[in-house]
């Protein structure tokens, strides 16, 4: 018996730190994709280099189908919705294009530009304790399959919880 809670134990730990390694990986894949580059959007001073950053992690979303739908757990809430989010990046990217355009025109000032800019990095990131953080939806990176982790967290956690405890019972109770 006590072997048998050691393997159930064993399985459940790996299968829980299979998980954890998934999430970790897609974390990473969903920084460098587009993560990164929305925070370079907010950061650079050139109205150019802005177009390009927030293109290029836009163009990460279109490719990952991260447009619409929502990655909350369960409750459906606005701060978790893809839909809005997607859609204020390509209006900020629209509004990026048209000072540009306006800009190559002649008409467009240095203060437009400036302020284009701010209003951009008010948009893209957040001041959290002296740390910048760019805006995302709670746990985009897990979309769509965010269900799916929080079932195997659950019940690997849990199960290897539960037979680790088991097993160190059984030990003690043959002595």
């Amino acid at each position: 018996m006590k072997r048998r809670y050691l393997i159930l134990a064993i399985i459940l730990t790996f299968v829980f730190f299979s998980v954890l390694t998934g999430e970790i990986v897609r974390r990473y894949r969903f920084k460098m994709g587009c993560e990164d580059w929305l925070k370079l959007a907010s950061e650079t001073m050139d109205i150019y280099q802005a177009k390009e950053f927030l293109a290029k992690g836009i163009k990460y979303l279109e490719h990952k189908n991260l447009t619409t739908g929502n990655s909350a757990y369960f409750l459906k809430s606005p701060s978790a919705d893809l839909g809005l989010w997607y859609q204020r990046l390509k209006r900020g990217e629209e509004i990026l294009a048209e000072v540009i355009r306006r800009k190559e025109k002649g008409e467009a000032t240095p203060l437009e530009i400036s302020n284009t800019l701010i209003k951009l990095k008010e948009f893209l990131v957040d001041v959290k304790e002296k740390e910048t953080v760019v805006t995302l939806p709670t746990k985009i990176w897990l979309f769509p399959n965010q269900i799916i982790f929080l079932i195997s967290y659950l019940i690997s956690g849990t199960g290897s919880l539960i037979f680790w405890i088991s097993w160190i019972v059984s030990i003690n109770q043959k002595r």
